[in-house]
């Protein structure tokens, strides 16, 4: 198995000494986030420095962190929030990052139309060579649990749509009797079926989990 350093693990190093510590380290890869890519560049660096420490230090950056407000928004700011995804789908790819996380909305309850907003990303993400992959967070007043992201997936309808199994949180938010198990060799290589023990084959749901083809066993 190889390993992904998340940075916000680290959170008060330089964004270029966290690529320097995670290769050194020997993990394959890193997480990185936005912030701290435009907190490079407000103190005077360039997105070049980025890709730079990633080459010298042989890392792959499995999934970038993250986008926000496109759940939560409305009108002109909604139109702002996807200016923004739109940027951020686009710096991810040009660090070669096959996935992007989509964040929820923190303080806004329920998850009505996050449906239609996680549709918007998804087409940027075809537009851009990202994937767009749904998030949710266990403390969170809205999208928390593996039920309600199966929801919004399934009214979503789409078959880019898929979401991140946490680990740190999963066992909080999913019935002891739930199992996860991979997909038949048939399946595509980024589902995993979630299987809790049905009275039948049929009776199953399988969740789409993001993976990265070319590294998947990064995490």
């Amino acid at each position: 198995m190889r390993l992904s350093l998340n940075s916000s693990t680290i959170k008060t190093t330089p964004l270029l000494d966290k690529i320097r510590v995670a290769g050194e380290a020997g993990y394959a890869g890193i997480e990185l986030w936005a912030v701290e890519l435009y907190e490079h560049v407000g103190r005077g660096g360039e997105i070049s420095d980025v890709e730079k420490a990633l080459a010298d230090h042989g890392l792959a950056v499995p999934c970038f962190i993250a986008v926000r407000n496109w759940g939560e928004s409305s009108g002109w700011e909604y139109r702002l929030a996807m200016d923004e995804a739109r940027r951020r789908f686009e710096l991810a790819a040009r660090l070669g990052a096959p996935l992007m996380v989509c964040t929820p909305p923190l303080e806004r309850p329920g998850i009505e139309g996050l449906h239609r907003g996680y549709a918007d990303l998804l087409q940027i993400g075809r537009e851009t060579g990202v994937r767009a992959v749904l998030e949710y967070i266990s403390f969170f007043a809205s999208l928390n649990n593996i039920p309600d992201t199966v929801t919004v997936l399934d009214e979503c309808g789409d078959p880019e749509g898929c979401t991140i199994l946490d680990a740190s949180t999963t066992g909080t938010i999913a019935p002891p009797s739930t199992t996860f198990a991979p997909c038949p060799s048939s399946a595509s290589p980024t589902t995993t079926s979630m299987t809790p023990p049905p009275a039948s084959r049929a009776d199953r749901k399988k969740i789409p989990t993001a993976s990265c083809p070319a590294t998947e066993s990064l995490i």
